[in-house]
């Protein structure tokens, strides 16, 4: 059964014993410069599991269109996103002061000689009244907005680059990034990580960290929506094109340390499994890298790790794994 991803750290004072356990073959070596740590509390969430397919998804606004799809190979549902179109998600939360995004991008292509558009997605502050009102669609570089933009290209020529905006003004732009790995992520799921601590933003493909920005974000900017965005001279886009699922946005993120070796306990959301498997996923290694630094140095300390599943699927299944 689905994990639900789920695990609790505890400390034991009466285990004195160690368990082997034995090494899966998880990929987390790929990782292993991977510290991303996603946020625990859900602001706001959306799989699109709900929605009807071949509809656009309840109160997200667009200038385009967008269809709800399901993928051959790949589970739940995706938003297909058409070309020359904006959206806003249906999120009405104010985002906190520190933050994370993370999103599953498929880069979807039928015939290898199709062109890609330029895709563009961020973050937005917009008075809470319009955070999901029509305006924002034709004024998004009004207030603030955090985007990045990706161009995928073959013969390694993919590339990306950071732009934030100001009142239509340009707040900070970085130069054009090479990322040739683009190109071999072409019809395979990409993790997307973004984390927000202030003026400073982070982002993560996969385990790769493309950016690191100090100041990136206006100060006391009151973020509060995602956009995405397509543009350029692509091809059509059901035959190329791009798609969103497994969107998260959570705020704070815990102290490993202060949270074992004082309060003697800690839980987090951030180990995520692979569904129906107890494999754990790639990108659950930046919060399990800490709380391997917090035993290391503290050679003493013995804990109690226990996991638990969702709820989803049949009881026995559930039980056994």
């Amino acid at each position: 059964q689905q994990s639900s991803g789920s695990a609790t750290s505890q400390i034991n004072t009466d285990q004195n014993s160690n368990t082997a356990v034995g090494q899966s073959s998880t990929g987390l070596s790929s990782y292993k410069k991977f510290d991303f740590k996603p946020g625990e509390t859900i602001i706001y969430s959306n799989d699109f599991s709900g929605e009807t397919l071949g509809e656009s998804p309840i109160g997200w606004n667009s200038n385009g269109t967008a269809a709800i799809v399901t993928i051959e190979g790949l589970e739940g549902k995706w938003i297909e996103l058409s070309r020359d179109a904006f959206y806003l998600s249906d999120n009405t939360a104010s985002f906190t002061e520190n933050f994370t995004v993370e999103f599953d991008l498929l880069l979807r292509r039928s015939d290898p000689k199709s062109i890609f558009s330029q895709l563009g997605f961020g973050l937005m502050a917009f008075f809470v009244d319009t955070i999901t009102h029509r305006r924002p669609i034709n004024n998004y570089k009004k207030v603030f907005a955090a985007e990045l933009k990706v161009q995928p290209y073959d013969y390694n020529g993919s590339g990306m680059h950071y732009q934030s905006f100001e009142n239509f003004h340009t707040y900070l732009e970085t130069e054009i990034k090479k990322y040739p790995e683009l190109q071999a992520s072409i019809n395979k799921p990409i993790h997307i990580s973004m984390q927000v601590q202030g003026e400073r933003l982070r982002i993560w493909f996969n385990q790769d960290k493309m950016y690191d920005l100090p100041q990136a974000v206006l100060p006391n900017a009151r973020l509060n929506q995602l956009f995405f965005l397509v543009k350029g001279n692509g091809t059509q886009s059901d035959i190329v094109g791009y798609d969103i699922t497994n969107i998260r946005v959570a705020k704070g993120v815990a102290d490993t340390r202060h949270k074992l070796i004082d309060e003697r306990e800690f839980s987090t959301t951030g180990i995520p499994f692979a569904a129906n498997s107890a494999t754990v996923k790639p990108e659950s290694f930046g919060v399990l890298k800490e709380i391997a630094d917090v035993l290391k140095s503290n050679s003493d300390l013995r804990i109690k790790i226990t996991g638990h599943t969702d709820s989803d699927g049949d009881d026995a299944a559930n039980l056994e794994l």
